[in-house]
């Protein structure tokens, strides 16, 4: 009987589940294993964006740089100009094909960048085609092709002062009767959600067709 007895305050100990405080330390571990654990994910969730971001960058700014290289490049002569270029624009004729000339305008534009919601800076170009010779204001096409907050800044390639001194860097170009020899591109693409922390893309764009002439400041 003692034997028996044993065994039943065995079974109902076992059958009384746990106690409160049993309880109180599994809800405490459990909540504990579970902050940690959103922090581990935000933390991967958080890097894995600013990696995504950056690739975006990168990618945007690569396009955008070989455009204007390869259009700098082909660079040619037209009646009424040739190339007029400041710190933050620069125009210019360029062969868009073996037959068709076009002039090129890129600038910042405060653009809308969420339909009529915000508006932000944005890199745009112009293209201004022609027939017969004569400009046609039909064919003017206006497009913005950066997605991201944007700066750009050009500079221009100068005879160096002295023989042994570098090539000169102005952010104006002077000569209107020539090209300079190269083209500095300055490209700053911000994150959308930290606009504090630039990428900085410097890209020098060289005119086979251009001068290093003497800066005449």
């Amino acid at each position: 009987m003692v034997h028996q007895s044993k065994i039943i305050n065995q079974k109902s100990k076992m059958n009384k589940g746990f106690t409160l405080i049993e309880l109180m330390v599994a809800v405490a571990i459990f909540s504990v294993l579970a902050v940690s654990l959103g922090a581990t994910l935000r933390s991967g969730l958080s890097v894995w964006k600013k990696g995504e971001d950056a690739t975006a960058l990168n990618q945007e700014a690569r396009i955008v740089l070989s455009q204007i290289a390869r259009e700098l490049r082909h660079m040619t002569a037209f009646p009424g100009g040739a190339l007029q270029g400041a710190g933050d624009k620069i125009e210019f004729y360029t062969l868009k094909t073996d037959k068709e000339i076009v002039y090129l305008t890129y600038k910042p534009a405060y653009v809308d960048v969420d339909e009529g919601k915000s508006m932000d800076w944005r890199l745009q170009r112009i293209e201004k085609r022609f027939r017969h010779g004569l400009e046609h204001k039909k064919l003017k096409t206006e497009e913005t092709v950066t997605s991201f907050p944007t700066e750009i800044h050009f500079e221009y390639a100068y005879a160096p002062a002295m023989e042994d001194d570098s090539v000169r860097w102005e952010p104006q170009w002077k000569d209107k009767e020539s090209y300079p020899a190269a083209v500095r591109v300055t490209f700053s693409l911000h994150k959308q959600e930290d606009s504090e922390t630039p990428m900085i893309f410097v890209k020098t764009c060289v005119i086979p067709t251009g001068l290093l002439v003497a800066y005449k400041g």
